[in-house]
C-alpha cells in the first residue's frame, strides 16, 4: 500500500498543476450552481415581477360593445385601454405597435350576454417573452366578469350555484411533501452530480494516461520497482477521489447558492430540506462510489489506449452521451426503479436516488442496484488492469 500511496501523492501533485483538471474539478462545480440557482433565479424573478407590474396596453377594435366587461378593463389598475378603428389589422397592431393585446368583439357580443348566450371575442397577443403573464392578467378580469354573469343568471332562474355544480370534489393527496418534491427534482440531482463526477474524473484520467505518455514519464514509472497493479491502483484512487471531490464540491456549492440567494430560491431550499437529509446524501454517495470506480477504470483504459492527450479527449468526450442518455431517461416521471431497471448502469443510480430522496424506497431493487454497481466496478477494475498491462496498449503507435 505504500507504493499505491506514493503513486497517489505523485499523481495528485501533477493533477493540481494541470489547469484543465482544476477547472473540471473545482471551478465548474463552484460556479455552476451559483449561476444556475442564483443568476437564473434572480433574472427569472425580476422578469416575472416586471411583467406583473408592467402597464398593460389593450386595444379595442370598433365597434366596442356597451358592456360591464369593458368598464372593468378600463377601471383595472395597471391597464390602459384605447379604441381602434374597425378596419385595423389586429395582428399588425400587436406586432408593430406598443399594444400588448387587441380585443375584437363579435357584433352581437352585448346582446348574447344580456340574454343567456355566450358573447364571443378574440384576444390577439404574443405568447413569447412575458406575453403569457400579460394574457393571464387580462383573463383574470374576464374570468371575474364571467363569474358575475354566471351567478346573476343562476340567481335569476331562482337557483343557487349548486344547480350548475352538482358535485363538489375535495382532493386529499396521500403523497407527502417530500415524495412530491423528490418525484419532481429527485432525478435532477443525480443528473447534475453524475455528470460533474464524470467530468471531474475525466481530465485527471486523460492526464494520468495519455498525458504521461506525451510527457515521456510513463516509461520511467514502469521501469521502477513498483508493481504495475499498484501503479494502476494509485492512479485509479486519485481519479476516483477527483470525481467524488467534484461531486462533493457541487453539493456544497448548491447548498450555499440556494441558501444565500433570493427569497423564492430560499423557500425552495427550505422545502428541499427533508429530502436532503444527511442519511439520504450518504446513501447517494454510497451509490456514486462504485459508479465512480467504474468511470475511473473505463476512462483510464481509454486514456492509455490513446496516443496523445488530444486523441484521448476526442475519444472520451463523446462518451458523455452514454452518461447523459440514461440520466435523462431516469428523470422521466414514469421511470420507476424495478428489479429490471436496477440492472441498467447509470439509470439504476438515477432511479434509486429518486426513490431515496422522495423517501419512498423499495429496498429490494435498491439492494440489486448496489450489487450491480459493485459488480460493474469490479469488472471495470479488472478490465483496466488487464488491458493497461499490455504493451500494445501502453505503447500504441
Amino acid at each position: 500500500m505504500n507504493i499505491v500511496w506514493t503513486v497517489f501523492k505523485k499523481e495528485g501533485l501533477d493533477t493540481i498543476r494541470d489547469r484543465r483538471s482544476i477547472i473540471a474539478m473545482i471551478i465548474i462545480p463552484m460556479v455552476i450552481f451559483p449561476v444556475l440557482f442564483g443568476g437564473l433565479g434572480f433574472f427569472a424573478i425580476k422578469e416575472v415581477k416586471k411583467a406583473r407590474e408592467k402597464p398593460v396596453h389593450i386595444g379595442l377594435v370598433q365597434p366596442v360593445p356597451d358592456n360591464p366587461l369593458i368598464a372593468a378593463l378600463k377601471s383595472k389598475d395597471g391597464f390602459t385601454v384605447s379604441e381602434l378603428d374597425a378596419d385595423v389589422d389586429a395582428k399588425d397592431q400587436v406586432e408593430n405597435t406598443e399594444l400588448d393585446a387587441v380585443l375584437v368583439f363579435q357584433p352581437d357580443f352585448a346582446e348574447q350576454l344580456e340574454g343567456y348566450g355566450a358573447g364571443e371575442m378574440t384576444l390577439h397577443y404574443r405568447s413569447t417573452g412575458t406575453g403569457g403573464i400579460l394574457r393571464g392578467r387580462i383573463m383574470n378580469v374576464v374570468r371575474d366578469y364571467q363569474t358575475e354573469v354566471r351567478e346573476s343568471r343562476v340567481q335569476g332562474l331562482g337557483y343557487t350555484l349548486d344547480f350548475i355544480n352538482p358535485v363538489n370534489v375535495s382532493f386529499e393527496d396521500t403523497a407527502t411533501q417530500q415524495e412530491k418534491i423528490g418525484e419532481a427534482v429527485g432525478g435532477f440531482i443525480p443528473y447534475i452530480f453524475i455528470i460533474l463526477c464524470f467530468t471531474g474524473a475525466m481530465y485527471p484520467a486523460i492526464d494520468l494516461g495519455a498525458g504521461e505518455k506525451e510527457r515521456g514519464t510513463l516509461e520511467t514509472l514502469l521501469t521502477s520497482s513498483a508493481p504495475l497493479m499498484q501503479i494502476i491502483m494509485g492512479k485509479l484512487l486519485l481519479i476516483v477521489c477527483s470525481g467524488l471531490f467534484a461531486a462533493s464540491l457541487s453539493l456544497t456549492s448548491m447548498a450555499f447558492a440556494m441558501v444565500s440567494m433570493g427569497p423564492m430560491v430560499s423557500k425552495f431550499a427550505f422545502e428541499l430540506g427533508p429530502m436532503l437529509r444527511p442519511v439520504n446524501i450518504l446513501l447517494f454517495f454510497s451509490l456514486l462510489l462504485p459508479l465512480t470506480v467504474f468511470f475511473a477504470s473505463f476512462l483510464l483504459t481509454l486514456s492509455f489506449f490513446a496516443k496523445s492527450f488530444k486523441e484521448a479527449q476526442s475519444i472520451i468526450s463523446p462518451m458523455m452521451v452514454l452518461v447523459i442518455f440514461p440520466l435523462v431517461f431516469g428523470m422521466m416521471p414514469w421511470a420507476k426503479l424495478t428489479y429490471t431497471t436496477a440492472l441498467v448502469p447509470i439509470l439504476n443510480i438515477s432511479l434509486a436516488s429518486k426513490a431515496i430522496f422522495s423517501g419512498n424506497v423499495d429496498w429490494g431493487p435498491v439492494f440489486v442496484v448496489y450489487v450491480s454497481l459493485i459488480a460493474l466496478a469490479a469488472i471495470g477494475f479488472v478490465a483496466c488492469t488487464k488491458l493497461v498491462g499490455r504493451e500494445s496498449i501502453l505503447f500504441r503507435t
